[in-house]
């Protein structure tokens, strides 16, 4: 049973670091969009 929890508790670790790097991505792809509609609007 032990050993059961543990593995279930690794993927749902790997899960949320792989979600929250994509989080993080999406994030970083708004800015930058966000960014370059700035720079447009400016000139």
């Amino acid at each position: 049973m032990q050993k059961d929890y543990t593995a279930v508790k690794d993927t749902v670790l790997k899960d949320a670091i792989v979600n929250s790097k994509r989080l993080e991505f999406i994030q970083n792809e708004q800015h930058e969009d966000n960014l370059f509609s700035t720079l447009q609007s400016r000139r």
